[in-house]
């Protein structure tokens, strides 16, 4: 997709972008205007120099419960250019990205999920896991050439790279504020500035790997084993976000409602769908509390304290939110 016009404001909802390649922007290129993505996948889109899942020029996306997945951007530095942004470059561009997940994308240079240069991108609820870059896994910023800088805003995060996720240069900047970032030494006392920071595992059910592909002395036939970015019961990310945060919307990466437990839990998924209690973790206390809101399939609403058990998030409480309820079951306190 091309989108070139300052009046170019395409709506995008439900669609996957995949396997796709351009010079720039591999998946999508926003040249202009302000077009919105909601419930979209960019998974496998490449380009040589930039934003292999999508590209931003002059332009001011909204993107929403989105994934990108395996996106690559590999050209090597070279005078005028390089690999930057492999799931999303942004020039001259104020994206807002909410309840977003970026997980596997690889850049040969600056950038594995998101690069910006002289932008201000506003990052809220997102989950970066696995994605690769020399510098900046997660996040990187830069001044173009006439050192105008970025200032890139992140909220609510979890950044899951194994070190080196945010890069800034030239008077760029990257505020955070109540993230989980880890640097190379988990747990050293050593947190990213900003307040209510973490440097600590966040207990993802499962935050993916890089396959060798039987060749470990060869990286450049890896391949990105996705994961389950959801939170397991005792992750530091629950209740440690930020209800004010830019753009906290009422819903997660799962269409489940945020906010269950009084607190925004960090990351793309609400932890606190089942936990009526807020204690985290799903037991026989909040088996006990199942049946007062069990109202069956089209007959809610039901009480607002009942909105953990709505797994499908549909209006009601039935049999299908119950097989939820056992998935999440861990029998105890």
């Amino acid at each position: 997709m091309y989108n070139d016009h300052s009046s170019s404001t395409p709506t995008v909802v439900d669609c996957v972008f995949t396997g796709n390649y351009a010079p720039n922007g591999g998946g999508v290129f926003n040249a202009s205007g302000s077009a919105t993505f909601t419930d979209c996948a960019f998974t496998g889109n490449s380009a040589p120099n930039r934003g292999g899942g999508m590209l931003n020029d002059s332009s001011s996306p909204t993107i929403t419960r989105c994934t990108f997945t395996g996106n690559s951007v590999w050209s090597l530095p070279y005078p005028g250019g390089a690999a930057r942004g492999a799931g999303m470059y942004n020039k001259y561009s104020s994206p807002t990205v909410t309840n977003c997940t970026f997980s596997g994308n690889s850049s040969a240079f600056l950038g594995g999920a998101m690069y910006s240069e002289q932008s201000s991108p506003t990052v809220t609820s997102c989950t970066f896991s696995g994605n690769k870059a020399n510098h900046g896994k997660a996040l990187a910023c830069d001044s173009d050439e006439h050192q105008f800088p970025s200032e890139v805003l992140i909220a609510n995060c979890i950044l899951l790279d194994g070190g080196d996720e945010v890069w800034s240069n030239d008077g760029s900047s990257i505020t955070a504020t109540h993230s989980d970032i880890q640097d190379d030494q988990p747990n050293d006392g050593v947190v990213y500035p900003g307040t209510g920071n973490i440097d600590t595992d966040p207990l993802m059910v499962d935050p993916g790997n890089w396959d060798d592909n039987g060749t470990p002395e060869d990286s450049s036939d890896d391949f990105w084993m996705d994961g389950d970015y959801r939170l397991q019961p005792g992750s530091p990310c629950i209740n440690t976000g930020w209800n004010d945060a830019p753009d906290v919307l009422q819903t997660d990466l799962d269409g489940h409602a945020r906010i269950l437990c009084e607190v925004v839990d960090m990351g793309a998924y609400e932890f606190g769908i089942g936990d009526n209690d807020c204690d985290d973790d799903v037991d026989l206390g909040d088996f006990t509390a199942w049946e007062a809101c069990m109202t069956g399939p089209d007959n809610g609403p039901y009480d607002p304290q009942c909105e953990p058990f709505d797994f499908e998030y549909d209006g009601d409480v039935d049999m299908a939110d119950f097989a939820g309820m056992q998935a999440v079951f861990t029998g105890e306190p």
